[in-house]
């Protein structure tokens, strides 16, 4: 590649390589001053800068027009492809084929929504986007952001509304909770009362090695309190222990049903109110305009309305 000398481009006129591809499919500074809407003297000047920028003549008289010099032949030739290489960059719209385009988009989010929504969505786009790659990346609530001004991922499925001025976020929907059980383990009412939530031990999912969660102070707010025997900071193993162990877990109602469906076990009201989660996506607004992040977008935001768990 030809090393770019910014010192010597920054010295020219962009309006001058216009007036000289004008002069040389007109051969005539009256004409390509109609063709410019410009008067005359000014682009009689504009050819006076090129030839002193250029060291060359450009164009010499002939008959009652004017003729191209061989460099401006060569001019002429290079900054044809580079002016409709330009003028396309500038004014196209762009677009984003996902029947053509290769491309691989990193995606954000915490495991248990890589359950719920990633198999909807795939179903979604497999055939529409075949040259159309996804890496999912594994971030939590507390790590999304960071990753989408980081460049780490293109947009992050997370719990954040807000948006700075970096970032934008968008709320797709609500989200409650349901209490998972094996029935197999044991016997428990449908939908399970207070007492029994609070007589068995529960599994617990926790992101910064915490041994309580929201839930916990709602029921300290009530001056309960439930006994947690195990905690994680993933949910993937939890159906296995489900179904070997006499264990409660409450757990997004989406990944419920999804294990509901997949492992034979029973869902549950959670006998507690309190609050659903906000499940937003999350992108940096430099590739707002990016017609391949809308297609991203629009995609992952159907995959999570139409995904299992809707309240």
């Amino acid at each position: 590649m030809n090393h770019i000398v910014i010192d010597d481009i920054r010295r020219v006129d962009l309006n001058l390589l216009v007036v000289l591809l004008a002069l040389y499919h007109e051969q005539s500074v009256t004409k390509a001053a109609e063709r410019l809407y410009l008067g005359q003297p000014a682009v009689s000047g504009a050819l006076k800068r090129l030839r002193e920028l250029v060291g060359d003549p450009l164009f010499v008289r002939q008959g009652s027009g004017m003729i191209a010099t061989p460099r401006a032949e060569t001019l002429v030739q290079a900054l044809t492809p580079l002016m409709a290489s330009l003028h396309s960059h500038l004014f196209d719209v762009p677009v984003f084929s996902p029947q053509t385009s290769v491309k691989t988009f990193r995606i954000g989010m915490s495991e248990w929504v890589e359950q719920w929504v990633m198999p909807k969505f795939l179903q979604q786009t497999y055939q529409d986007a075949p040259g159309v790659y996804f890496k999912v990346v594994n971030v939590d609530p507390y790590t999304a952001r960071d990753a989408v001004e980081e460049g780490i991922v293109d947009v992050a499925i997370s719990l954040d509304t807000i948006s700075t001025q970096e970032t934008e976020s968008v709320q797709v929907r609500n989200m409650g909770y349901k209490t998972v059980w094996s029935q197999a383990q044991m016997s428990l009412s449908n939908p399970i009362t207070l007492d029994e939530f609070l007589s068995k031990e529960h599994l617990l999912v926790s992101y910064r090695n915490a041994s309580s969660s929201q839930l916990d102070q709602y029921l300290a707010q009530q001056g309960k309190s439930r006994r947690i025997r195990y905690v994680s900071p993933n949910f993937s193993s939890y159906p296995l222990l489900l179904n070997q162990q006499p264990f409660l877990a409450t757990v997004p109602h989406g990944l419920a049903v999804i294990w509901q469906q997949n492992y034979n076990l029973t869902v549950s009201d959670v006998p507690v109110d309190y609050e659903d989660i906000k499940l937003c996506l999350l992108w940096h607004k430099r590739q707002t305009q990016d017609p391949a992040l809308s297609w991203l977008l629009a995609h992952l935001q159907q995959a999570m309305n139409d995904g299992l768990g809707h309240p």
